[in-house]
C-alpha cells in the first residue's frame, strides 16, 4: 500500500501594463494574433462607426468590425496566415489592404487614411513595406513554416530551430532530453512547450521518452512557431524560461498537400578508423577488420489539407513514419580462451596480457604484478617487525596480507558450479590485445527504432461570432537497443533493451465573439505519453536467477532475468539496474480567456486549470546488484579490479594457514529494493488579469 499526497497550488498572476508612447500591446490568445489599428480621415481626424472587414485570403472567412470613439479597431484571437482589411465609411472610399500576413502572437498595427470620395470608389493598397513589431514589449522570434522546411534538420525535429534565437544556447550539462536549450541562462526544465494553445510538456520522469514534449508533428505540419525568451505577457504561466509555442497548419479553400523521403545509408560512409584497426577473428579462423555498421534511416510521409465545405470547414492531416536499422558496434570484455578452455582455473595469462606491469608491493615486501590473483583462504594480520610465519618474511607495517595461487592457477575444487555455469554465459573471445586483460570481444549487433504519427485538424466556422477547431495526435514508436550479449548473459546498459513509447494529444477550442470589443476563447486539452523500457527477458517469470542459484528475486512482469552482476575486468552480466522503466504523463487542461476593449484600454483576463497524473515505476535494485570487484582476490591494500572474475568464481572457505581469516571472499556489495510503482499527480490552478492601456496616439 502506498500512500499519496495530493498538491495543490494556486497561482495568482496579477499584471496591470501600461505601454507608454505604444500601441496597445498583444491581444492575441496563446497561440493566434492581432490585427488592430486607428481609421483617420486626411486631415487626421479619426473616423468612428467605420465598418472594418477582416477577409482570410486562404479560407475565406470573414469578421466585420466597427471602429469606436476614438476611431480605434481591433481583430484580436486570430490565426496566422493572410488577410485583407477592408474599411467603409460614409462619404469616403472604400480602402482594401491586401496581403497582410500575420503570425503567431503578433499585433500587427494597420492604420488607415480614408480618401474623401464615394464609396463606390476604392483605393487598393498592396505590396506596402513590412510591418513592424512595435505593439508588444515581449522577446523573442517567429520561425515560419517555409523556414522550417529550408532549413536542414537531422531527424526533422523542429524543435531544435529554438537554438537559433537571441538569448538561446544549448542545454548545461545534466540536461536528460533530446532538442532541449537554455534560454538567458535558465535550465531547459523551466521551458514551457505549447502547441495550439495547449499544454505540451511532458511530466514523464527523468524524460525516459528523451524529449521534454508530448507531441510532435512533423516538419511539414507545423504552420508556425514562436520562441518568446522574456517579458511575455501575463496568460503565460509555468515558464520561468522560454515559450516555445507552435500552431498546427489549418486546411484553406485549396486542397495541397506534400510528400516526403528522406533517406541515409551506410554506403554513403565510410568505415570508423576503430574498426579499420582492430582486427577480430571471423568464422572461418582468419583475422580482419571490423566491418563498416549497418545504417539505414528512412523518413516518409505526406501531409494534405483542404475544404470540407468551402469557406466554413476545413481540414488538415498529415502521417509521418520513420524506420532505423543500424548496427551497433560493441566492444566487451569477456574470459579469454586460455581461461575457458581451462575451466576457469588457468589465470596464466592475466599478467602477461595486463603487460607485466607492476600494481605495487604488498606489507611483506613483495612486488605485485597487476593479475595476480591471491588466495582469500590465506588472508593473516601482519605487525610491523614480526615475522610473519607463513613466508618468513618480516612485515614493513601493520595490516592483512595473502599469498597468491602459484603460477596464477585456481584448485578447480575450489570453483562455484553455479558460477562456472553463469561463465559460460559469455560468448567466446575475439579479439586479442596487448597491454589489456579486457576488450576482447567485438561484434555488431543490430539496432531498431520504428516510429509511426499522424495528426488530424478540423477547424468549423459557425458564423463570423464562433469559430470551433479540434486536433487529435497520435504517436506510436517501438525501439530496440541490443545489449553486448545475447540471451540471458544481457550485459546491457540503462538505455539498452526493449522501450515503447505511445502518446495521444487532443485540442479543443470554442472562439465566440459578443459584440465587436468583447471576445471569449475556451481551451481543452488533454495529453497522454506512457513509455516503458524492458531488458530482453524482463517479463520471463521462469526464474531464471534460482537456475543458477540465485534464490529470492521477485518474479513478476518487469523483473525478470538475471540480477546485476559486476565482475570485476568482465563486461557485468544479466539485466541493468533501475529497469523495468515504466512512465506515464497524463494532462488534462482547462482554459478561458475573455478579451475587452473600451476606448484606449484592452483588459483581458482568464484562467487555467490542469490536473497532472505521472506515476512511474523504476525499482532501483529489485534483482538485486552484485558486485565482485577483486578486493578479495588481490594483495590486500592493492586492489586489483582485474581479478574480480577469480573473486566471483571462488567459493569462501575456512582459512588454510595459521591464524587466518576463515570465510573470506565472496560479494563485495549486495544492494536490494522492492518491486513497486509510485503513484504521483498534482493540480495546478492560476489566474490573470492584465489592462493594456494606449495613452496616446504616437
Amino acid at each position: 500500500m502506498h500512500q499519496t499526497r495530493k498538491k495543490f497550488s494556486a497561482v495568482l498572476m496579477l499584471a496591470i501594463t501600461l505601454a507608454i508612447g505604444l500601441a496597445a500591446t498583444t491581444y492575441g490568445q496563446i497561440d493566434t494574433g492581432t490585427i488592430l489599428g486607428t481609421v483617420r480621415d486626411q486631415s487626421g481626424a479619426v473616423v468612428p462607426q467605420a465598418k472594418v472587414t477582416l477577409t482570410n485570403t486562404g479560407t475565406g472567412v470573414s469578421s466585420s468590425g466597427q471602429t469606436n470613439s476614438e476611431g480605434n479597431y481591433a481583430f484580436p484571437a486570430i490565426k496566422s496566415g493572410t488577410y485583407q482589411v477592408t474599411v467603409q465609411a460614409n462619404g469616403f472610399k472604400k480602402y482594401v489592404r491586401s496581403g497582410v500576413s500575420l503570425s503567431i502572437q503578433q499585433s500587427a498595427q494597420i492604420d488607415v487614411a480614408l480618401e474623401t470620395g464615394d464609396i463606390n470608389q476604392s483605393v487598393e493598397v498592396t505590396g506596402e513595406a513590412p510591418i513592424l513589431q512595435t505593439q508588444e514589449s515581449s522577446v523573442g522570434q517567429t520561425v515560419s513554416g517555409q523556414t522550417i522546411n529550408d532549413l536542414p534538420l537531422n531527424g526533422r525535429d523542429w524543435t531544435y530551430l529554438a537554438r537559433l534565437s537571441a538569448g538561446v544556447n544549448i542545454p548545461q550539462q545534466g540536461a536528460r532530453a533530446a532538442g532541449q536549450f537554455a534560454a538567458n541562462g535558465t535550465r531547459p526544465a523551466q521551458n514551457n512547450y505549447m502547441i495550439d494553445g495547449i499544454d505540451n510538456n511532458t511530466s514523464s520522469v527523468d524524460f525516459l521518452n528523451g524529449t521534454a514534449y508530448v507531441i510532435k508533428p512533423p516538419v511539414d505540419a507545423i504552420g508556425e512557431f514562436k520562441i518568446q525568451t522574456n517579458a511575455f505577457s501575463a496568460e503565460y504561466g509555468r515558464a520561468g524560461g522560454a515559450v516555445l509555442n507552435a500552431s498546427m497548419k489549418s486546411g484553406t479553400n485549396e486542397f495541397r498537400g506534400t510528400l516526403w523521403e528522406f533517406l541515409r545509408n551506410e554506403k554513403f560512409d565510410a568505415n570508423s578508423f576503430r574498426n579499420n584497426l582492430t582486427q577480430i577473428r571471423r568464422a572461418d579462423g582468419t583475422f580482419g577488420s571490423v566491418e563498416r555498421p549497418k545504417y539505414r534511416q528512412n523518413q516518409f510521409g505526406g501531409a494534405l489539407g483542404g475544404p470540407i465545405i468551402k469557406g466554413k470547414t476545413f481540414f488538415f492531416g498529415d502521417f509521418e513514419g520513420t524506420r532505423i536499422r543500424q548496427g551497433r558496434s560493441i566492444v566487451a570484455s569477456v574470459p579469454t580462451a586460455i581461461q575457458r578452455a581451462s575451466g576457469y582455473t588457468d589465470y596464466s595469462d592475466l599478467i602477461t596480457r595486463n603487460g607485466n606491469r607492476t600494481r605495487g608491493t604488498d606489507l611483506l615486501g613483495r612486488t605485485i604484478l597487476i593479475g595476480t590473483i591471491f588466495d582469500p583462504a590465506t588472508t593473516r594480520r601482519v605487525t610491523s617487525g614480526q615475522v610473519d610465519p607463513v613466508t618468513g618474511r618480516t612485515a614493513t607495517g601493520n595490516g592483512f596480507v595473502r599469498d597468491p595461487f602459484p603460477n596464477n592457477r585456481i584448485p578447480a575444487a575450489r570453483l562455484s558450479a553455479n558460477a562456472i555455469k553463469l561463465m559460460n554465459l559469455y560468448p567466446n573471445e575475439n579479439v586479442s590485445q596487448g597491454g589489456t586483460a579486457g576488450n576482447n570481444y567485438n561484434t555488431v549487433r543490430g539496432l531498431t527504432d520504428d516510429a509511426n504519427s499522424f495528426d488530424v485538424r478540423i477547424d468549423h466556422n459557425f458564423s463570423e461570432k464562433d469559430h470551433i477547431f479540434g486536433r487529435y495526435s497520435w504517436a506510436d514508436i517501438v525501439r530496440f537497443r541490443p545489449a553486448p550479449f545475447e540471451g540471458v548473459a544481457d550485459g546491457g546498459a540503462y538505455g539498452d533493451g526493449d522501450e515503447t513509447v505511445r502518446t495521444h494529444g487532443l485540442a479543443l477550442s470554442y472562439t465566440h465573439t459578443f459584440s465587436p470589443t468583447l471576445l471569449n476563447e475556451v481551451r481543452f486539452g488533454f495529453s497522454r505519453e506512457g513509455s516503458n523500457r524492458l531488458p530482453p527477458l524482463g517479463n520471463d517469470t521462469s526464474n531464471i536467477p534460482g537456475s543458477f542459484g540465485i534464490p529470492g528475486v521477485q518474479q513478476v512482469e518487469g523483473n525478470g532475468g538475471l540480477p546485476t552482476l559486476n565482475v570485476g575486468g568482465l563486461t557485468r552480466l544479466g539485466a541493468s539496474n533501475w529497469l523495468v522503466a515504466d512512465r506515464l504523463s497524463n494532462t488534462t487542461q482547462l482554459t478561458d480567456n475573455l478579451t475587452k476593449t473600451y476606448k484606449n484600454h484592452t483588459f483581458k483576463g482568464g484562467f487555467q486549470y490542469q490536473y497532472i497524473d505521472f506515476p512511474w515505476a523504476g525499482p532501483p535494485f529489485a534483482r538485486g546488484n552484485f558486485v565482485f570487484n577483486g578486493n578479495y582476490t588481490s594483495a590486500p591494500g592493492l586492489g586489483d579490479g582485474t581479478t574480480g572474475a577469480a573473486q566471483f568464481l571462488l567459493t569462501p572457505i575456512n582459512a588454510t594457514v595459521p591464524g587466518g581469516v576463515n570465510m573470506v571472499g565472496g560479494i563485495n556489495q549486495l544492494q536490494a529494493s522492492p518491486f513497486g510503482r509510485i503513484p504521483n499527480y498534482r493540480s495546478y490552478g492560476g489566474a490573470y488579469f492584465q489592462d493594456d492601456w494606449k495613452v496616446n496616439s504616437k
